[in-house]
């Protein structure tokens, strides 16, 4: 009886092994969910073309809904300008291997058509992994009760 605990014992240990743990799960994802707001500060299309899959759904906090290609129209044209983004009270949740939600209040100032704004906003987004890499599938933004 014991060499077949023994076995199942490795077997399991073995599938086990080649699965990363929730928690590098988790903090891989948050990491790049921060290096996002990087990216978009610097204007960095094309890490961020990397980053939104095809079908991306951004809803920002007016209520606009964009696909992946007009997020980097605007950032491309300068019609959407980010200059600071500071994020705070992100929280993690995973969701089996291959599905993360984000949640979170950011400070946020920038400019849409030259015109400048400040706000803090309320964010929930959701990441993909896909050929073993975390990928945003959409984004919801709403502004900070009392903003």
């Amino acid at each position: 009886m014991m060499p077949r605990v023994v076995l199942a014992l490795a077997l399991l240990a073995g599938l086990l092994e080649g699965q990363p743990s929730r928690r590098a799960a988790g903090a891989e994802v948050l990491a790049l969910h921060l290096r996002k707001f990087e990216w978009m500060v610097a204007n960095d299309t094309v890490r961020l073309m990397d980053l939104l899959l095809p079908d991306a759904r951004i809803i920002h906090s007016n209520g606009i809904v964009q696909r992946r290609e007009d997020v980097l129209t605007d950032a491309r044209t300068g019609r959407l300008v980010y200059r600071e983004i500071v994020p705070h009270d992100t929280a993690v949740r995973l969701y089996g291997d291959h599905t993360a939600i984000i949640t979170g209040r950011m400070q946020v100032k920038g400019a849409v058509d030259g015109t400048a704004y400040e706000t803090e906003l309320l964010y929930t987004e959701t990441y993909v992994r896909r050929a073993g890499r975390w990928r945003l599938a959409s984004r919801h933004a709403s502004r900070a009760p009392g903003r």
